[in-house]
């Protein structure tokens, strides 16, 4: 159906249809926005979309243009395809346990939603997203073809439930709240500065910035070791309260600092190398051993709450 002028208007009970549907109009309604689809592929252009609007369907692709800043959220009673979908508000897409599959990027001009729910898994393309405004994930599992993937955003918010699997992430993000349950290693490096808002993973967990700052907001709940590098010029800023961790912990970085350089530490073992040491500073430790590397004439000053083994120093 295609009206090149007018609003398609559907009954308040839903249109549904057991081939496919296309539909290209400046609206679609029934008696107001939130309406009821079904049909095998979907293809849904709306010239006019400036309203908020919900969707509920049973759709197995969709294909969808949306202009207009107003809100858009669907929801899927299956698995479903997205073909393409370009939206000038925020978007948010819902598989119900099962999966939601990008075939490609998705043109979205404001933030973006990608929800599966049960044992549903949000599939990427191989070669990522990347996404102007916020990215929000929750589902299953996330992948490609793969667990290596790459992702881009504003501010992103990830939460998997099955992450059993040993991932990389190649990203770039202002900020991410992270939460990865099951025992599966992960690995984040994102191009620029990196503000960990918070996380949580059942595995080890490894966070790189490249010649950037990575600034941990509170401290991480990683049941496993924890790696917290950056390249050339960038910092690891923990919280003004310190870090405490499980087991092992890593640091690789420019400097280490708290805002000040009187930081607090706890871990099992540690292994921690600065290259720009300049400055005196002073840690508060909690280790069993502990490897150092202190590049720079700045003063050094550790008290250890309990006995500490000092594998290695260079300072």
């Amino acid at each position: 159906f295609a009206v090149s002028a007018g609003q398609i208007i559907i009954p308040d009970a839903g249109w549904s249809t057991t081939g496919n549907l296309t539909f290209s109009a400046t609206n679609l309604q029934d008696s107001n926005n939130d309406v009821t689809l079904a049909a095998a592929a979907a293809n849904i252009s709306l010239t006019n979309a400036a309203s908020n609007r919900t969707w509920a369907t049973s759709f197995n692709s969709l294909a969808l243009a949306l202009t207009g800043a107003g809100d858009f959220s669907l929801t899927d009673s299956n698995g479903l395809v997205l073909t393409s979908a370009s939206t000038g508000g925020n978007a948010s897409f819902t598989a119900t346990n099962a999966d939601l599959t990008l075939s490609a990027d998705p043109s979205i001009s404001g933030n973006l939603t990608l929800n599966a729910t049960g044992i549903g898994n949000v599939i990427l393309p191989t070669s990522g997203i990347s996404e102007s405004g916020n990215l929000t994930i929750s589902a299953n599992d996330l992948l490609d073809t793969d667990h290596a993937i790459t992702l881009a955003a504003a501010n992103a918010n990830v939460t998997l439930n099955n992450a059993a699997s040993a991932m990389v992430w190649n990203t770039s993000f202002a900020n991410l709240m992270l939460s990865l349950t099951g025992g599966g290693s992960f690995d984040l490096i994102d191009t620029n500065e990196l503000t960990l808002t918070s996380a949580s993973t059942s595995g080890n967990a490894s966070f790189t910035t490249t010649n950037a700052d990575l600034t941990l907001s509170s401290d991480p709940a990683v049941t496993g070791n924890l790696s917290l590098i950056t390249t050339g010029a960038g910092n690891v800023i923990i919280p003004s309260g310190g870090i405490s961790q499980p087991a092992a912990l890593t640091i690789n970085a420019n400097d280490l600092t708290d805002g000040d350089l009187n930081v607090t530490l706890a871990a099992t073992n540690a292994n921690i190398a600065l290259r720009n040491a300049a400055a005196a500073r002073t840690w508060a430790t909690t280790f069993n051993t502990l490897d150092l590397v202190l590049t720079g004439a700045g003063d050094f000053n550790l008290t250890d709450a309990n006995a500490l083994t000092l594998n290695s120093i260079s300072a």
